[in-house]
């Protein structure tokens, strides 16, 4: 994990290919694409096995660039966010995906670790899936991740699904918009184009984070030797030119719902709005895609205990925090139970956590002004000092959950910031339906949603359905029980993206899923459970003070799995 980034080094400014030289990425990864496709499941999966001894070369590379960009000291805990999100993700799913393609190459279908399914109350199949690490691991201590499947599903369609994905072929040419906030993202998308939808990819970087295109071409430079993988720079304009050429066949974007919109259905105004109307758009190409989310974090009525509180505070900081809170799926809708006893306590313990983090560089455009817009004119509580190009912890309260004007409700904040309104009661099956539908009805977006249950509620029978009915019924294609829902996107093997609801003309937070090594048809939504008071405390939780030296022992472990390396993990998180 050597870097190429020397101390002092200033990240490079992005560049502006000509549309000749997208031209020329098109037309090289377009040319492989039928040869591609026709690749066997081992040469495949050998590819993979290259780009993950490529992305470990760049690992330290990679958070270099990105601590430089964002204003993160180097062994700072803060780095390790970077480790964490970025190459243990991306290399974590690069080998997670070559093991699924020898197991093709070998049985025509990827195994599920300790598979098997079985129906919830309302017979809706699910699959369960095994941990990431062998006896579950430090990462995932006490989480459970479950798939939910649409409507119908069988168990016979989840195994005939996955053969026919691993058998598919048709050829094709992604164009990947790449995201700008975190590193793995972009790795993300180019190999869920190559190794499961079959196609080849030109990856356009973000301008945002165009720094990682130098380690990110070094990673995979068998694969862009080959013609199957092309990188290009530039903006919005290079963008349009990409996505309309007559080689691609189909676009994933990761971003905005306006520059989805913008590209589906043409600019902004009234012609954009009869397009939609009349189901016209102006891009004649399938789309994926994963966008935004004004992610609602539900606190279910309980007299929690001190821990119980402290381990909530925690895990909300963590998602405000992480990244300094430019994560689509980052906590932004705090939604208690009206007349919550602890209400003052939860926010005030929140309040303490959050001081002892660092305020951050608020290192993504428009941040500054959207906080300014969001937060004039409210009750905000506003924690840490910011200096110039910071932003603090911003708590917004004073919401009415029946002004369905309100922009907190309808706008991503994508700053440091959190709100707090107040539906229900303090009977937890009237307030479960009643949040539900809140965050179903009110809030935009279909991303990931959040809900903390007290363990006590386990042994009632009438809550344990109310739980099971909310995990049901939010309309999210994450939904996390007692942990920040990223951790679906963080495993190698659960499936991320927007609830299959949403369409082109009403997009919400995108249509499809990534992140499927295991080939699973007919997703509806990833389900991770974990503990209230998680013991011992995870690693990227803040203020986990040997979060950097755990976050390093993973992605070694990542790029090479061995008990040994695993045992490293463990003992780094608990004694540095």
């Amino acid at each position: 994990m050597a870097t190429d980034l020397e101390p002092g080094r200033v990240v490079p400014t992005p560049r502006e290919d000509a549309p000749s030289e997208v031209d020329r990425a098109v037309t090289a990864a377009a040319e492989q694409a039928e040869g591609f496709a026709r690749l066997g499941a081992l040469k495949k999966a050998e590819l993979l096995e290259q780009l993950t001894r490529g992305l470990g070369a760049v690992a330290d590379e990679m958070v270099a660039l990105g601590c430089e960009a964002k204003g993160i000291a180097r062994g700072s805990a803060a780095e390790a966010e970077e480790w964490f999100g970025g190459a243990c993700v991306a290399i974590g799913l690069s080998r997670h995906h070559a093991k699924t393609l020898r197991e093709v190459a070998e049985k025509g279908r990827p195994s599920v670790p300790g598979w098997r399914a079985h129906r919830m109350e309302g017979g809706r199949l699910v699959t369960h899936l095994a941990p990431l690490f062998p006896g579950g691991g430090l990462m995932e201590t006490g989480l459970s991740f479950r798939v939910l499947h649409v409507e119908g599903t069988r168990k016979n369609d989840v195994l005939e699904g996955q053969t026919a994905l691993a058998k598919a072929s048709q050829p094709g040419t992604t164009a990947v918009l790449g995201a700008g906030n975190v590193a793995s993202i972009p790795v993300a998308d180019v190999i869920h184009s190559l190794f499961v939808e079959n196609r080849t990819a030109v990856l356009k970087m973000n301008p945002v984070n165009a720094y990682l295109r130098a380690p990110f071409e070094k990673a995979f430079s068998p694969l862009i030797a080959a013609g199957y993988v092309q990188i290009v720079d530039g903006g919005a304009e290079l963008g349009g030119h990409l996505v309309n050429h007559p080689g691609i066949t189909h676009v994933h974007l990761t971003g905005s719902a306006e520059t989805h919109d913008r590209i589906v259905w043409g600019p902004p105004g009234p012609e954009q709005a009869a397009r939609k109307a009349r189901n016209e758009p102006v891009l004649k190409k399938t789309v994926t895609s994963e966008l935004g989310n004004v992610s609602p974090v539900l606190i279910t009525p309980y007299l929690y205990s001190t821990a119980e509180i402290r381990a909530i505070a925690e895990m909300l900081a963590t998602q405000i925090t992480n990244n300094a809170s430019f994560n689509c799926n980052a906590g932004k809708m705090l939604v208690l139970p009206k007349r919550f006893l602890q209400r003052k306590l939860l926010l005030d313990t929140l309040a303490r956590v959050l001081e002892k983090v660092p305020v951050r560089k608020a290192y993504y455009p428009g941040a500054m002004e959207r906080h300014r817009r969001l937060t004039a004119g409210r009750s905000v509580v506003n924690v840490g000092t910011a200096g110039e190009g910071e932003l603090p912890w911003s708590l917004v309260s004073g919401l009415d959950p029946n002004d369905a004007s309100e922009p907190l409700f309808s706008t991503e904040p994508f700053c440091s910031m959190l709100s707090v309104v107040e539906v229900g009661s303090l009977d937890p099956v009237e307030f479960l339906d009643q949040a539900v539908s809140f965050c179903n009805e009110m809030l935009w977006g279909t991303l990931s949603a959040c809900l903390f249950v007290p363990p006590l509620f386990e042994d009632d029978g009438v809550v344990e359905h109310a739980v099971e009915q909310a995990i049901r019924r939010l309309e999210y294609g994450a939904i996390g029980v007692n942990v920040w829902p990223a951790l679906a996107y963080a495993t190698a093997r659960a499936p991320w993206g927007g609830h299959p609801k949403a369409t082109l003309a009403d997009v919400q937070s995108g249509i499809g899923f990534v992140h499927n090594p295991l080939f699973l048809p007919k997703i509806e939504k990833t389900i991770v459970t974990a503990p209230l008071v998680p013991v011992p405390r995870p690693p990227y939780v803040v203020g986990q003070k040997h979060g950097l030296s755990a976050a390093r022992g993973l992605v070694s472990y990542s790029e090479s799995p061995s008990l040994g390396r695993a045992f490293g993990v463990v003992k780094a998180a608990l004694f540095g």
